[in-house]
């Protein structure tokens, strides 16, 4: 026979008081919960506790969940991750590793099927789960006591019983006990009543053992679940530093790289410097051999003048001298 049960988590925060539930019906459902933790946390732990519970009688289990990462995670991820060494796709580490690697302990071999529902819909199981969830959490975030429920309390387990923490001690028997048993009682006789007093009193430590086993239980949960939350800081933590030391090793490359730009902009400026001395160095080369030119110009322009100068004087003495041949008679024609 598959009895169906609602598997719920909560968290006031997310993260914050967390609380998780598993419900069959009023007589068959336990809840928990921690200080802080995640909604996740809860929806798997719900479905952890719920398979550690049914173990010892192997029940067939229809579940009911309104959380898709939980469903997924069971049906088609979870084979993947743990051929990758319990890493995703991605090569990050599975979140949860520590529920996840539990759950897929707790289930192999057992006959489990799912179903999602939409939360807050008005499913009966479902939203009874959700309330016992979310009045785990509620007790965490208030510092009161938990409400841990009855237990499983069918097939092999049936009758075996918790008492949630804070609630009257010895309203429940252990199984086996005498109970409604008046009419017995007024039969009995005074020995038969002092056996069932013993009895009485033993299934009442029973229950307080069995209370006090579940407050443990509880508060190593939440021990377990602020160790994780410690480690996931951690780890986030040493990503940040990481990320923060390649930003210091980049900030160093940049600065490196202006440090050389600048030395190369200090070089081509001494160059550029350089270069303009040269030419102011030509140009004044330059114009001190125009000066040079224009000098010498002036010299061959003032030689060319005295050369014109003395053209004419020849040609002006030719002339004198050509008139006075032709005034003076021949000596021979005069003897």
């Amino acid at each position: 026979m598959t009895t169906v049960v609602a598997v719920d988590g909560s968290a006031l925060g997310n993260p914050g008081p967390a609380g998780w539930a598993w419900y069959v019906d009023e007589n068959c459902w336990a809840a928990g919960g921690w200080p802080s933790s995640s909604n996740n946390r809860g929806e798997l732990t719900a479905l952890l506790e719920l398979l550690k519970a049914t173990a010892p009688t192997n029940e067939e289990l229809h579940v009911l969940a309104d959380s898709q990462y939980v469903i997924n995670s069971v049906t088609k991820w979870i084979a993947g991750w743990k051929a990758n060494g319990w890493r995703k796709s991605d090569k990050k580490p599975v979140v949860n590793v520590d529920l996840m690697q539990a759950i897929d302990k707790a289930i192999t071999g057992r006959k489990v099927s799912f179903e999602w529902v939409r939360g807050h819909s008005g499913h009966p199981l479902n939203e009874a789960a959700d309330d016992k969830a979310r009045a785990a959490a509620r007790a965490y975030q208030h510092h009161s006591s938990v409400e841990s429920g009855p237990g499983w309390t069918r097939g092999e387990n049936k009758g075996t019983t918790t008492t949630a923490p804070g609630s009257a001690q010895g309203s429940t028997t252990a199984p086996g006990s005498a109970q409604g048993s008046k009419s017995a009682s007024k039969a009995a006789s005074q020995p038969n009543k002092k056996e069932h007093a013993k009895t009485s009193a033993s299934a009442s430590d029973e229950v307080k053992t069995t209370s006090s086993q579940q407050k443990i239980a509880n508060a190593q949960q939440s021990i377990a679940a602020l160790q994780q939350q410690i480690a996931q800081t951690q780890r986030e933590i040493a990503s940040e530093q990481q990320k923060i030391v390649a930003a210091h090793q980049s900030i160093a490359a940049i600065q490196q790289n202006l440090a050389a730009a600048q030395q190369g902009i200090v070089t081509i400026h001494k160059k550029a410097t350089a270069a303009q001395q040269s030419i102011m160095t030509i140009q004044q080369k330059i114009a001190a051999a125009q000066q040079k030119i224009a000098k010498i110009q002036q010299k061959i322009a003032s030689a060319q003048q005295t050369i014109v100068s003395a053209q004419q004087e020849i040609l002006s003495a030719n002339r004198h001298g050509g008139r006075a041949k032709s005034a003076d008679p021949n000596p021979d024609t005069l003897f």
